[in-house]
């Protein structure tokens, strides 16, 4: 996939002139491309050149945000433009509003679970942030009756950052926190990976 610009930009214009030169498709222009797993495309004159889709694709998993019918003729030269401003997205062919878009959902991923520990009868609360910002958040025991002070162990670091022979940006850290109850906030690193493990009474 041929990207151009930065990962982080959130508002920009994109503007393509392309031409089909053959084949039973048309072609494909990808913005908000994060990595090859996470993107959005303008499928135009695809599924043999019947529709024009907007897909996304997260984590590997794609989805369709819009799609109407059409296709794209050989040898014409086509104006494409996509505006980006935050989360809102505009379409045009050849001057003409194509279809627009609000992708409101969390830009990342933000996942929890909690499970116990039956050999110590610890609750396990493992929490994935991966989002670029701490996330301060709710969580909730269902009632279990908790020590206040639970073991916490985290690790942070930048989206691409990779373990080496000679360098370890990802590494555990280990700490406490006082504050644990039945019902609790925590402020979740950015990027972050956490395990709480609190004693029940």
């Amino acid at each position: 996939m041929v990207t151009a610009g930065d990962p982080a930009w959130h508002d920009y214009d994109l503007h393509v002139r392309a031409t089909k030169k053959s084949g039973k498709e048309g072609f494909l222009v990808a913005f908000g491309v994060k990595d090859t797993g996470t993107y959005y495309w303008w499928n135009l004159g695809g599924w043999n050149n019947t529709r024009s889709a907007v897909e996304q694709s997260a984590d590997g998993g794609k989805s369709t945000l819009l799609s109407k019918a059409g296709s794209i003729e050989t040898g014409r030269a086509y104006d494409i433009d996509v505006k980006v401003r935050g989360r809102q997205v505009t379409l045009s062919l050849d001057g003409e509003r194509w279809g627009s878009f609000t992708d409101d959902k969390p830009a990342e991923p933000f996942r929890q679970t909690v499970t116990r520990d039956e050999r110590t009868g610890e609750l396990i609360v493992k929490v994935v942030n991966a989002q670029d910002a701490a996330a301060r958040t709710a969580v909730d025991l269902g009632g279990a009756k908790v020590a206040p002070r639970a073991r916490v162990t985290t690790l942070a670091a930048d989206q691409d950052a990779v373990n080496t022979e000679t360098d370890a940006p990802v590494t555990p850290v280990a700490s406490t926190f006082s504050g644990a109850a039945s019902r609790f906030t925590y402020s979740f690193p950015a990027n972050s990976v956490t395990f709480l493990r609190i004693r029940q009474r």
